[in-house]
């Protein structure tokens, strides 16, 4: 499924600008470190996760630290309250953010 996303690149890794992730936020990220060589250090957006079950989203929260380094989420509009809230059980309060319109974040480039 095609995606489009902004990604951001600086010196300590990418940061992902996301409309849904509708093909899956993992499979998407491997995309972006794929193609860009880095390892993405913030994914800003929705993710789709509305409809997956606890047992997804914990693993998708698995993958995230295994596979992808555990990447900053901020998360909006198609991530499900029940959904990000299993993410931060998994990954913690500080790792896991709210970003809706009007929310602002800096990044050191």
């Amino acid at each position: 499924m095609k995606e489009n996303a902004l990604v951001l690149m600086t010196t300590k890794g990418a940061i992902v600008i996301c409309g849904c992730c509708h093909g899956g936020l993992t499979q998407f990220l491997s995309y972006v470190e794929g193609t860009t060589e880095k390892k993405v250090r913030a994914v800003i957006g929705g993710t789709h996760l509305l409809k997956m079950k606890k047992d997804e989203v914990l693993a998708t929260a698995d993958s995230l630290k295994e596979d992808h380094g555990t990447p900053l989420l901020y998360l909006n509009h198609c991530s499900g309250v029940k959904q990000v809230t299993n993410l931060r059980v998994r990954l913690g309060l500080n790792g896991v953010r709210d970003f809706y319109a009007g929310t602002s974040e800096e990044f050191e480039i």
